[in-house]
């Protein structure tokens, strides 16, 4: 588990402000590749975009979350240091 302070979670919120989203804190345990990263020591968080009822037959994706997660990916990618 990552500390509430670390850089690249201090990043991951401020990229979440710069679009207007408020960034919530939340430890996933579930089958995430972020969980692969972290085994080798490499800090690494995750945000979710839009899935529901993952891996179900009722499985779908809410749009303008999936539309908010491209947003974010993108904010991370430019974000000034």
């Amino acid at each position: 588990r990552l500390k509430d302070d670390a850089a690249v979670v201090r990043r991951a919120m401020r990229a979440a402000e710069s679009i207007g989203l408020t960034p919530t804190l939340k430890v996933g345990n579930g089958g995430l590749d972020a969980n692969w990263l972290v085994r080798h020591r490499i800090p690494t968080v995750t945000f979710g975009a839009g899935q529901h009822n993952i891996h179900t037959t009722e499985e779908y994706v809410d749009v303008k979350m999936y539309v908010d997660g491209c947003r974010m990916a993108l904010a991370l990618a430019v974000l000034e240091e």
